[in-house]
Order: structure tokens, then C-alpha cells, then sequence
């Protein structure tokens, strides 16, 4: 080994990575034996870090490659030898890359005794209904799909919960605007989240939707029990606004966000 220029610990925590300059190698250190055996010959290997998707990355001096942490076997360039003007390359750091988003449904429930619905797309919510820990919460069978964090074009959705004094249910807006306003007008409704999940708006004039989406249509039941249904069926609509609902928001066809289609 020579001119050692980065060390990271291993995933599995029994070893450290070493990159040597002078030697063009990366060599893996065992902790509790202290073997040292080359995992890699990189020219001129300094910096070094993990991918999002665990390959171990090795920064050139001019560029920076990838290496399956384990075998050492090449899976490619990251980022080739001089791109954006890179020159003498030393460091190499991978911070707070988030994954992808990914399509999760948004679930809905019915609650007969309160004449009552709920949507939830977290895991604790829907297991905590169907395992009837909330009685008398059932699955209707309907629902929405959105993401699960921000994507390209997409809008978080806080949620309110409104205490009994106010119908002892929940509030959702793809709005930030109206988040805000909810916020400031109604100060006795707890804010539970700024974002349970990521979802496109509507144009607010319009109430066009973006392509590859459906709308949501946004029903409020009008009574001193204020409770909202979200559904993407217009039938559903139409039956809900029958019984006394109220339509909201953007747009003659009423849509308020923008589901996954």
C-alpha cells in the first residue's frame, strides 16, 4: 500500500475500505484478524463513499468510479474522467440523496355509526382500522394512488384532525396556501402533518389535471359533524352530492388534487 488517501468503515461493520493513491489499489482491513487483502485496482484511488444503492464509490483524481462493495467487481463510471471541469479529485461524499418516490394507495374507510369517512395512506392508520383497534372503521374498497414522497410535479398534503367540537375527523389539502390558511383560521384543529403523502394539483382556475393523472374530488358533508370524502369516481361524486355533500374546489368539475392514474 501506498499513499493511503480515504478510509470508510463497511457496511457489516467488521471491516474498513482503504484507498491508496500511490498504489492504485482499494484494500479491504479486517478488524478482528487485521488481514488487509486488495479488493480493487482503481488508478489512483482516493476518495471514497457509498452509493445510495450500496456500491462503493472511488473517487480517480479526475473522475469517480463504482465498485460492488463486496467483490470489488467494476459496475461502471459514475462520473467520467473530467466531467464539469473536475481536476485533481480528492474527496468523495454521497449526501442526503433521498430514493425515489414510490406509488402508494391511499386507502378508504367508512365508519356507519358516524356516517363518517377517513382516507390514510400509513401503514399504522389502515392496520390500526382493519385490525378494528378504532371501532367500527371498515374498508369501502375504494381509494386513490399517489407518492409517497415528493416526485416531479407533485404537491404535499398536510392533514388536520378535527376535535369533537368540530366532527371529530380529518382534513386534507394538496394546497400549501390552504394549509396555511386552515392553520390560521381554525387554531383549535390539530395540524398532524404537513405531508402524508405527495400528490399533483389541479389548475386552480380550470381545475385541468395534469396528464397520467385522475381527479380527486373533494365532498363536504355540511353538517355540524364536518366530515370530507376524497374519491376519484364521478358516480361516487354524484351520489355524495344527492345526499347534501358539497363539492370543492378548483374548476367547474370540483377537483382538488390529482391521483396517480
Amino acid at each position: 500500500m501506498s499513499k493511503p488517501r480515504s478510509i470508510v468503515v463497511a457496511q457489516d461493520g467488521q471491516s474498513l475500505y482503504i484507498s491508496a493513491e500511490g498504489s492504485s489499489q482499494v484494500l479491504r482491513w479486517t478488524i478482528a484478524t487485521g488481514a488487509i487483502e486488495q479488493v480493487a485496482h482503481v488508478a489512483r484511488a482516493q476518495g471514497l463513499d457509498y452509493a445510495p444503492d450500496g456500491d462503493l464509490l472511488v473517487g480517480t483524481g479526475e473522475g469517480v468510479v463504482k465498485l460492488d462493495a463486496v467483490t470489488g467487481e467494476s459496475h461502471g463510471t459514475l462520473v467520467p474522467a473530467g466531467a464539469g471541469g473536475i481536476a485533481g479529485l480528492t474527496y468523495v461524499g454521497v449526501i442526503g440523496v433521498p430514493p425515489p418516490a414510490a406509488r402508494v394507495r391511499v386507502v378508504e374507510f367508512y365508519n356507519a355509526t358516524l356516517d363518517h369517512f377517513f382516507i390514510s395512506s400509513l401503514a399504522p392508520d389502515i392496520a390500526a382500522l382493519d385490525a378494528g383497534t378504532q371501532k367500527g372503521w371498515r374498508r369501502t374498497g375504494l381509494g386513490f394512488d399517489a407518492d409517497d414522497r415528493p416526485a416531479p410535479g407533485t404537491s404535499p398534503v398536510c392533514r388536520f384532525y378535527l376535535p369533537p367540537a368540530a366532527g371529530d375527523s380529518h382534513f386534507y389539502s394538496a394546497s400549501a396556501v390552504e394549509c396555511a390558511a386552515v392553520r390560521a383560521r381554525f387554531p383549535t384543529f390539530a395540524y398532524e402533518s404537513p405531508e402524508v403523502f405527495d400528490i399533483a394539483l389541479p389548475d386552480v382556475n380550470t381545475g385541468a389535471y395534469p396528464p397520467g393523472t385522475a381527479p380527486v374530488y373533494r365532498l363536504w358533508n355540511q353538517r355540524a359533524d364536518t366530515n370530507h370524502r376524497y374519491t376519484t369516481d364521478p358516480a361516487v361524486k354524484a351520489q355524495m352530492v344527492a345526499l347534501g355533500y358539497v363539492p370543492e374546489d378548483y374548476g367547474p368539475d370540483a377537483a382538488i388534487m390529482c391521483a396517480l392514474a
